[in-house]
């Protein structure tokens, strides 16, 4: 009886192995075809993440974002800007502000003017990149500068005033804002400048806007040639022993389908105890010089 007993438990448990075997297998068939076939739900929540990616891609190469323009109200408020982002770029080499605009950032050089083309100040792609020097101007104090610091800058291509970076720089072809607002600030980490507008004007590449190094001469020369464009008669003389600054942007004013025409804001060194006079009368130019394109 006792030897049925144990057969029969025995016969019992194997039966009970069989059917847990069989569930388990059954159980992880299912659980690989699975993994074989994704879930139609999970795929669509998949495909719909990589759509916002894109999204948010294109969103954030359609503007410069907020946080990235920051308000100054004082020359401390520009040099400690200015040491902030150098200590997190070593690229920084000054920091340029124009009021009632966007522009109040950082502006970058490289050993090349293609580096930053599509680069922001934090070296990210980005396709409004960020405001560069040209790689050949020397920074510093005024005394080191050369005597024609060169900015570059994007525009939205559509000429709008509103849009981001050098884009703002269509509002001084208003001659309302250009009558309000005579002056650019770049200043480097070593020293604050101001600087007096000279000329806006609209230009092809015979003005060799982006030689840094020109001599007394040739700067007076390269002067004469932007106010002869110059949407205005700022009526600033500039000598042979000025210091210039040349803020480039692209625009269509001329057709998008000309490469080689740009906008140009340029402006003088002041000296250090420098004080605007604002009685300088500032006028139309009947004339402006056009530019050619073959």
């Amino acid at each position: 009886m006792k030897k049925l007993l144990i057969a029969l438990v025995a016969a019992v448990t194997v039966g009970l192995m069989g059917i847990i075997g069989y569930i388990a297998a059954t159980e992880f068939i299912k659980t690989d075809d699975k993994k074989d076939v994704p879930n139609e739900s999970s795929a669509q929540s998949e495909e719909k993440t990589e759509e916002q990616k894109v999204k948010e891609q294109e969103a954030q190469a359609a503007k410069i974002e907020v946080n990235k323009m920051k308000p100054v109200q004082s020359e401390a408020d520009i040099l400690h800007e200015t040491n902030y982002a150098y200590s997190k770029n070593k690229d920084t080499v000054g920091w340029i502000y124009i009021p009632d605009t966007s522009i109040s950032n950082s502006v970058l050089q490289s050993f090349d003017n293609a580096y930053y083309l599509r680069r922001d100040e934090e070296r990210k792609d980005h396709i409004y990149g960020c405001y560069f020097a040209d790689y050949t101007c020397n920074f510093g104090t005024r005394d080191q500068l050369s005597p024609n610091t060169v900015i570059y800058g994007h525009s939205d291509l559509k000429d709008n005033p509103d849009g981001p970076r050098f884009s703002q720089l269509f509002k001084f072809t208003n001659e309302k804002f250009a009558r309000r607002h005579r002056t650019i600030s770049f200043s480097t980490r070593e020293e604050i400048m101001n600087w007096q507008i000279f000329a806006v004007y609209y230009t092809d590449f015979s003005v060799d806007f982006a030689r840094a190094d020109y001599d007394g001469a040739g700067l007076v020369e390269y002067a004469n040639q932007a106010k002869a464009r110059s949407l205005y008669n700022y009526n600033v003389d500039i000598s042979p022993d000025d210091k210039v600054l040349t803020l480039v942007t692209c625009t269509v004013k001329y057709g998008a389908q000309e490469k080689d025409q740009r906008l140009i804001v340029a402006a003088k060194l002041m000296p250090e105890d420098w004080q605007q006079d604002t009685s300088v009368p500032l006028e139309d130019n009947p004339n402006p010089i056009q530019p050619v394109f073959e």
